[in-house]
């Protein structure tokens, strides 16, 4: 009986939370090496992969999925401090192809 009452206590507090909408940030590194991480006001630079003249590594890959109620200025903020904590200078926009497949048998 404990047990419902406690999951009584904490739905309401879910479905705020779902109704907010959640970002998440995941980073994927590329490699071993543990670059430095970047103090909180490094400018971390958006830059177009397909205009990018000089020469540059990749370190890993940083994807943000936000929900509607989160900005585009919100979800850039939360991907410059992701690169800032793997150590990395820039963020490259790499346009990407999402192919959804409604699978119906």
């Amino acid at each position: 009986m404990t047990s419902i009452i406690k999951v009584k206590r904490v739905f309401p507090y879910l479905v705020l939370l779902f109704l907010c909408g959640c970002m998440s940030v995941k980073t994927v590194p590329y490699e071993t090496i543990a670059w430095s991480r970047k103090p909180d006001n490094f400018p971390i630079e958006i830059l177009d992969s397909r205009n990018i003249t000089e020469p540059y590594k990749v370190i890993a890959f940083v994807q943000a999925n936000a929900g509607k109620n989160h900005s585009f200025q919100d979800t850039l903020e939360k991907l410059r401090a992701a690169a800032r904590k793997i150590g990395a200078d820039a963020l490259a926009w790499i346009p990407m192809l999402v192919i959804r497949l409604n699978t119906t048998d």
